[in-house]
């Protein structure tokens, strides 16, 4: 059966087989007759060029991978939105969205960053919420980041990402990383405060995810796994907070360390948002009013993917987001 193309959006809008549909499912049926036209037309495309090349005797080569068929909506608001047009991209997302579901990590994960499309506009887009506002926890990219097909990588001097997203609000138990490489005691994500009392800063309070220690208030680490740090998954879960908040870190899946340690968030309005590859700190006087920040700890790591979640994962889920996630990878040809 040969697909259409689906024509200009206001025709589309009126053809009787789409009445009595929602907009959101009028658009998410409008954007896969799209993709769906579009890879036919490669796949055309792909066998002319084996004939036109003496293969196949004149007779068109018939495809033994058809096109993947999207159809769930945060999938399709993605693509919509980064515009991207791979088709291997497209089933890497597609893939993930769909096993995060069937795992149900999906609604426990607040942030995605899938760092796919390879530009600085497709890596911007928060997973969860594809729309390019701030509200909606779209990344801000300062300094020299290098944006390809691996992800992204900063340069070590002035390339930080901002997520606009406070972990006070809602509280963030949990975040982790995909890293490719990595160098030690540089920063993959942060938020730290300081507050002054009598001409001294007290603090930090808040959390220093770096390649290899989790640094969180009152200068407490944790170690994140032996050298060389990086490679694969690291996921730190916070637990939420309160008075005997217990920390693990898992690595690819597996748990290598734990310990509890009290309000890791202190639940204040003065929390900054999150940054990506550099340790940022806000300070504020005795009345909490903002002085200044300052960024260190930048990073030179090269970064697959990344989220933040406000429920706590158990062991299993852990272990289910890390497969999730190595498949995704797997899928783009950059897995460690």
């Amino acid at each position: 059966m040969i697909t259409d193309h689906p024509g200009p959006w206001q025709h589309f809008s009126l053809r009787s087989d789409n009445r009595g549909l929602s907009t959101m499912e009028l658009k998410s049926k409008y954007i896969n007759e799209q993709y769906l036209f579009e890879a036919q037309m490669a796949q055309i495309q792909q066998q002319h060029n084996v004939f036109m090349n003496g293969g196949g005797g004149g007779l068109l080569p018939t495809s033994t991978t058809p096109p993947v068929v999207i159809t769930d909506p945060d999938v399709l608001a993605f693509i919509a939105a980064t515009g991207i047009t791979d088709n291997t991209q497209k089933s890497a997302i597609n893939s993930l969205v769909i096993s995060l579901k069937g795992y149900s990590i999906w609604n426990k994960l607040y942030v995605i960053y899938p760092f796919v499309g390879g530009t600085a506009f497709t890596n911007k887009f928060n997973l969860k919420d594809p729309r390019d506002l701030d509200a909606a926890y779209r990344l801000s990219f300062s300094g020299g980041w290098t944006h390809n097909d691996n992800g992204i990588t900063g340069n070590g001097t002035n390339t930080l990402a901002n997520t606009f997203f406070n972990p006070g609000d809602p509280i963030i138990s949990t975040l982790g990383v995909y890293a490719r490489t990595g160098t030690a005691g540089q920063t993959f994500m942060s938020s730290h405060y300081y507050t002054e009392d009598e001409g001294f800063y007290n603090g930090p309070f808040g959390i220093n995810f770096k390649t290899d220690v989790v640094s969180l208030r009152n200068n407490f680490d944790l170690s994140a796994g032996p050298s060389p740090y990086t490679k694969g998954y690291t996921v730190v879960d916070t637990g939420g907070g309160g008075s005997n908040t217990a920390v693990k870190v898992y690595r690819n899946g597996t748990d290598i360390n734990s310990t509890h340690q009290p309000n890791i968030w202190n639940f204040s309005e003065l929390n900054p948002p999150i940054t990506i590859g550099a340790l940022r700190a806000d300070y504020y006087d005795p009345e909490g009013i903002f002085q200044y920040t300052l960024y260190t700890n930048y990073s030179t790591s090269k970064i697959a993917f990344a989220y933040m979640g406000y429920i706590v994962l158990n062991a299993t889920e852990a272990a289910n987001l890390n497969t999730a996630i190595v498949a995704y990878q797997t899928t783009l040809s950059r897995q460690v």
